[in-house]
């Protein structure tokens, strides 16, 4: 898997864990970001990247800083690039 597969995918995981572990629905996290709930539920199921601005939404959203669900996202995603790149060696 490349990089910004890899950085995408988990980027969304990140963002539904943050979400359920405040209690919120997909629509309720949408609302209080000012995104469509499709487009959130793209991007936690992979299926988009999200833009900086989006990034800061959702932060908002979550009640969380964009540093620390960026440090959240990053955490997770370099543990999965490290795995990836041992398996194609």
């Amino acid at each position: 898997m490349r990089m910004q597969e890899i950085l995408i995918t988990n980027a969304g995981k990140i963002i539904r864990r943050h979400r359920k572990l405040n209690g919120l629905s997909m629509e309720e996290l949408a609302n209080r970001s000012g995104i469509h709930d499709t487009h959130l539920g793209n991007i936690e199921r992979g299926n988009a990247a999200m833009t900086l601005p989006t990034l800061f939404k959702i932060s908002a959203g979550l009640d969380l800083s964009p540093s620390t669900l960026l440090k959240d996202i990053e955490e997770d995603t370099f543990t999965l690039y490290e795995e990836d790149m041992k398996e194609r060696t």
